[in-house]
């Protein structure tokens, strides 16, 4: 019998090729019909607004259901640098590298400023 976890390296191909296949196939699709589709078509709001929903509810459990070390920050402190990265993408030209850049700096600002104010 072929047990996978007695042969590590068959367990990471197969779950290479399974992440490769299941990446590429959607980029292949999405090539060959990307210029069949209309930008404003129904099909295509549907899926940035699905994307956008997703995106929210991640940003969403990430600042309310923290994760491993980041559980130990406050809660303030997260809402501010959410807050703080939204007033960057829409004051900053909609640009979404720049409002992860202001709340992250906020976010950190904010722990070393804890941080020394404790020690």
């Amino acid at each position: 019998m072929n047990n996978f976890a007695s042969d590590p390296l068959t367990l990471y191909s197969y779950i290479f090729v399974g992440g490769f296949v299941a990446i590429y196939f959607w980029r292949f699709l999405g090539l060959v019909f990307a210029d069949r589709l209309a930008i404003d078509s129904e099909i295509l709001i549907w899926v940035r607004l699905v994307a956008n929903a997703l995106m929210a509810a991640l940003v969403a459990r990430i600042v309310f259901l923290p994760p491993g070390t980041l559980e130990t920050t406050l809660l303030s402190n997260r809402l501010i640098a959410l807050f703080v990265g939204i007033l960057g993408y829409f004051f900053l030209g909609r640009k979404l590298f720049i409002a992860v850049i202001c709340a992250i700096s906020t976010f950190i600002a904010l722990e070393m400023l804890i941080k020394k104010s404790l020690f």
